[in-house]
Order: C-alpha cells, then structure tokens, then sequence
C-alpha cells in the first residue's frame, strides 16, 4: 500500500506547473498594467494560453488526487481492522 502514495509525484508536479502558469500570467497582467511599448493583441493572446494551461494542470492533479482518495477510502473502508477492546490504558 505504500507505493500508492507514489501517485503524489505526479500530481504535484502537476499543480506545481499549474502554479507556474498562473504567475507567468500574473506577468502577463502587469505587462499589460504597467508597460507602454507592449504588443498588447500578443501580450492578451500569451495571459488567454497561460491561464487556459494552468486551469488545465490543476484540473489534471486534482482528478489525479480524487482517483487516488476514492481509491484509498473505499480500501480503507473495506479492510477490516482487528478487533480491538477498549483498555484504559
């Protein structure tokens, strides 16, 4: 059962990238903001792309960590856990 928690990897290097994408277009924005001699039609095109990938990695994690808790509840759940009594210990 330890190697399920393997699964991780994936799924945070993925919404690792998404974090990536939202802080370049975070630098799309202030581009747009602040800089004057920007190619503002190119410069949109760039924060539509970077915020489509992001929403896109963070979709893929999430569905990669709802897999695996769906997967490990219904485990959990069907294992029987040895009889324990109650000790006041």
């Amino acid at each position: 059962m330890r190697f399920s928690y393997l699964v991780f990897v994936p799924a945070w290097m993925l919404l690792g990238y998404s974090l990536y994408m939202g802080m370049a277009a975070q630098g799309n924005v202030l581009a747009l903001l602040n800089l004057k001699n920007v190619n503002e039609p190119v410069t949109k095109l760039e924060l539509n792309n970077n915020l489509s990938c992001q929403i896109s990695y963070m979709k893929a994690g999430l569905v990669i960590l709802g897999i695996w808790f769906a997967v490990y509840f219904s485990w959990w759940v069907i294992t029987q856990a040895p009889n324990q009594r109650d000790s006041n210990v």
